[in-house]
This record gives C-alpha cells, structure tokens and sequence, in this order.
C-alpha cells in the first residue's frame, strides 16, 4: 500500500502562499501602519482621566495635522513642526533623551501633575490619582529652567495674559524660575512660560489639566489648550507629539519587527507551511507529540510569566511598584482601614493587623524590597520574580490567614 501524504502538494501550495501574504501584508502595516497602544497613563493613546486622547482628537478635528511619533522623534522636526513632550516621566526617558527632543525648533513641555493607579477591573481607566511631589515637578522644569520652583496655590486667582482664553483648574499648579519669561501668570508663577533653551523656543505649560481628558471640557481650557498650540505651530505646519517619553517607543528595523506582533505569528505561520511541505515527503511514523504548553498552568505560574514579560520590557521595578501599591489598597479596604492615614501610618497599620493574623511577612519588608529593586543598577528577574510572588502571599495571608481560611480578628 503507497504511503499517504499529509495533505496534496496542491493545498500546500496555497496553504504557502496565504502565509506569504499575511507575512508580507504583516511587515507592510508594521512598518508604515499608524499602530496604537493601550495606556490608562497620560499619554495620547489613553481615554483615562488623565489621558491626553481627547485633545489630539480635538487638534485632528480642527484640521491641524498631527503626528504620534513613537520612534526617531527627533529627526522628525523641524522649523516647520511644533514638538510637543507632554507629561515625561524621568523614570521613562533619561534627562539626555529629554534634552534631545527639546532641541527641536519649536517645542512645547507639558510639566506632570498626578500619579496613578490602574483600575483592575476597567484597565483603560484609574481607580485613584493623587498629586506627585513638587520635587518631581520641578527635575523635569529643571532642564530647560534654573532656580526652578513650583507652587499650588489655593483659592482665587488672578490670571495675566493677553490674548488668551482663562484657565479652569480646581487645583492648580505654576511654575517659577530664572528664564522663564510669562505668557500666562498668576501671583509669583506662570501656567505658561516661555525660555529660550540653547537657541531653541521652548515653551513651558505647568498645568496638564487644561489638556488632559477630565480637565479639557472644563470653563474655556478646551480654547486655551488650541490657542497655546496655535501660537507655537508655524503657519501650516504639523504638531508632532512624542510618546517615545512614555516608554512608547517602537524599532522599525526589520529584525526588531520579526520578533513583535503581529510579524513574528505570520513567520510561524509561514513557517509552520514550509515544515508541512516537508513533512507531506516523508513517511508519518505516528501521531506527533502535543508540544509543551507556552504558559504555566496555576496562579504561580502566571506570576513567573508575568514577571519574566515585564523584565524583558524594562519596566519590572516600576510595575512592581505599583502592584505593591494597589495590593496595599485593595487589602486596606478589604478589611476597612481607617481612610485618613496616610501611606506611613496605613503601612504600621497593616503590619500591627498582620502580626495578629501572624503573617509570615511584613508589608513594611514588602516596601524595602521593592525600594532596593527600584534602585538596583541592573534588573534582577528572580528577585523580581520572588517579590512579587510574596506579595502576592501576603495578601491572601492577610485576607485568608496563613492556612488559607478566612480569619476573624479585631482589627487594631
């Protein structure tokens, strides 16, 4: 009896031929589509709260064109562009990239406002936002301005600026500092200020919240953020916002690109063709062994994977950061912590419960922790890895005790 192929050579023809296609057609989108990510930050690319969607699609609708750029930013400018780097994050982007970019003939620096965190159940929107440090603030102002100070300011204010629509910001923030010249002030700083920076025309927003999502609808900020863009973009030129800040960034070279979706699934699929051909010329010698699977079975194991993904991007110690964060949330509110303490108190709070319920570690430890892998030179997946996984524990030990039952003590 003849030995029987796999499938006829004629359906292994077109079987190669689709994959050729998708491979092509895949390699075509990367490299010229306009891909989006998605982000709950403050990027363009998010509709959370303090996303910055909503004011690119304002620019789009009003006929300016407009370029996100996630790769080769700086070779994008020029004097006919207006850059514009809102909200960078120095743990995203170096202070070197940063002073790149600003380079470019026209520039517009949005200064960051809020810190974060992702709701775990709408994951393109925030569960809670909080101001960041002034100290935060000013590093990032620092590159363009010296002598930088920022101040919040309660009560009324006073705006100075001609020619320009009046802010709506329930809690504001300005700026201060040696060469810094005013383009809209209020008392001792500015919402928006002006620098010449190495020859270069700068311009410093310090309030993102006459942009962002939750802010932009508010009074006449709507009006204000278009007419800060108009005065700054040469007559029909392009505004080019950069995400490359946001961590964003993408390589458009060709072996960069096999290995990132959707390129490196049309490869195996192609390649998957060419290993059927072969196969349909030889003789089958029983069924083919199912391959081990790509993801760990258990809880555990998606830990490991997660782990291993988020080392492999970079940002391990940044994510860990926040999960720590919103696992301490999410067990304060499970077991109704006082709402008024603060992180240090909540932190002492959360041990003198743990010790009652004898947990094995302490939230305090868990903190230490994560601190030392912010600040380590070099990543360290397993320290990561076991990190993570213990906060993980901590947190089903201080809801279910260590055995894993539900416990019932008084709280302190």
């Amino acid at each position: 009896m003849a030995e029987r192929t796999v499938f006829a050579g004629r359906t292994v023809f077109w079987l190669i031929l689709v994959g050729g296609i998708s491979f092509l057609g895949a390699m075509g989108l990367a490299l010229f589509g306009n891909s989006t990510a998605r982000s709950s930050g403050a990027d363009s690319f998010s509709v959370s709260a303090v996303g910055h969607r909503a004011f690119v699609d304002l620019l789009g609708r009003l006929d300016v064109p407009v370029q996100v750029s996630r790769n080769a930013t700086a070779t994008k400018t020029s004097s006919s562009t207006l850059l514009i780097i809102a909200e960078p994050r120095l743990n995203h982007s170096s202070s070197g990239h940063l002073k790149r970019l600003l380079r470019a003939p026209n520039a517009l620096l949005v200064l960051p406002k809020w810190d974060w965190s992702v709701d775990l159940v709408r994951p393109a929107w925030i569960d809670e936002s909080e101001m960041i440090s002034p100290d935060t603030v000013a590093r990032i102002a620092g590159l363009v301005a010296r002598d930088v100070r920022i101040l919040r300011p309660t009560g009324s204010i006073d705006w100075r600026g001609a020619g320009f629509a009046t802010p709506t910001l329930a809690r504001p923030q300005l700026v201060a500092g040696r060469g810094l010249t005013p383009i809209i002030a209020a008392g001792d700083g500015m919402l928006v200020g002006e620098v010449d920076w190495n020859g270069q025309r700068v311009w410093v927003v310090s309030d993102p919240d006459i942009l962002s999502n939750h802010g932009l609808g508010q009074g006449d900020n709507a009006l204000l953020a278009v007419q800060i863009v108009e005065s700054l973009r040469p007559d029909g030129g392009a505004v080019i916002v950069d995400e490359t800040v946001h961590g964003f960034e993408i390589d458009t070279k060709l072996n960069a690109l096999a290995l990132e979706p959707p390129v490196v699934v049309t490869a195996i699929v192609a390649t998957a063709a060419l290993a059927i051909l072969l196969w349909s010329a030889t003789v089958r010698f029983g069924a083919p062994l199912p391959p081990p699977p790509a993801i760990r079975p258990g809880k555990a194991g998606l830990l490991d994977n997660t782990a291993g993904l988020l080392e492999y991007g970079g940002h391990g110690a940044v994510i860990l950061q926040r999960y720590l964060r919103v696992m301490l949330r999410n067990v304060a509110r499970r077991l109704h912590a006082p709402a008024q303490l603060l992180d240090a108190e909540l932190t002492a709070w959360l041990d003198r419960v743990g010790r009652t319920r004898r947990v094995g570690v302490a939230s305090a430890d868990l903190g230490q922790e994560v601190a030392a892998i912010g600040t380590a030179r070099t990543p360290d997946g397993a320290r990561l890895i076991r990190v993570a996984r213990s906060i993980n524990r901590w947190k089903q030990e201080m809801l279910h005790g260590p055995g894993g039952n539900p416990v019932d003590h008084p709280r302190p």
